[in-house]
Parts: structure tokens; C-alpha cells; sequence
């Protein structure tokens, strides 16, 4: 299997590209993952591997539950600010998590869309 077939081909017959609601594309960036569990803010280093305009997939070395609301840093490529997001965990294999992104403000919305147009070139 090629690197991104899991996310943009044909696997066991499902097209990918026709069930999900948005393109991914692949992307290696440091994100900083937080969230309250147990009245204690817990903070974890982590590395985004894909990013779509609803959300992202990231290895975070945590246990995280699915629906948890979590916090996300990040600084995209070609952007010039750190993206500070709000997201839910919706899946998880391992360490790999899926987040739907939350509440996104126009600017947020716009810093991704740039992100995953020039990504759409490489």
C-alpha cells in the first residue's frame, strides 16, 4: 500500500475520495494537543500526518477517549501564525487520532483552505 492510499484511494472497493466529505492531504507538522481531564490540564507533544478543512489526523502519544474536546497548536506550512483550533477526537488507531475541528472562525477557515490548496500542488 502507497503512503496515502489509506486516506485517497481504493481500499477492499471503497473509494475513499467518494465517501469522505472533504480532500486530506498529507502534511508533517509539531502539534501541541491539550485538554481538562480530572480538573487537570494535560498537554501533549505530538506530529499532524494529514489535514483537511474539517480536520486532521495526528500521532499524539496520550490516551484520549473519542469525544474528547481537545485543544490543537500548530504552526501550518506556508502560513505565518501559529493556528490555535478547538476539536474532537471521532477515531483512533494506536496513537493516530482523527479530530474534527470545532467552531473554526473565517481566518482559521482561510489559514487551513490556503494550507490544503498549496498542499493540492505537491
Amino acid at each position: 500500500m502507497r503512503k496515502m492510499d489509506h486516506i485517497t484511494g481504493v481500499i477492499n472497493g471503497l473509494d475513499w475520495r467518494a465517501v469522505r466529505r472533504v480532500p486530506r492531504y498529507s502534511i508533517d507538522v509539531a502539534v501541541r494537543v491539550s485538554l481538562v481531564k480530572n480538573a487537570q490540564k494535560q498537554t501533549f507533544s505530538g506530529r499532524g500526518s494529514e489535514l483537511s478543512e474539517a480536520g486532521m489526523a495526528a500521532y499524539v502519544p496520550a490516551e484520549l477517549n473519542l469525544g474528547d474536546r481537545v485543544s490543537i497548536e500548530m504552526m501550518l506550512p506556508y502560513s505565518r501564525e501559529a493556528l490555535s483550533l478547538v476539536a474532537i477526537v471521532r477515531n483512533r488507531s494506536g496513537f493516530r487520532y482523527g479530530m474534527e475541528f470545532k467552531d473554526v472562525t473565517d481566518a482559521q477557515r482561510q489559514n487551513i483552505l490556503r494550507t490544503c490548496s498549496a498542499l493540492a500542488l505537491l
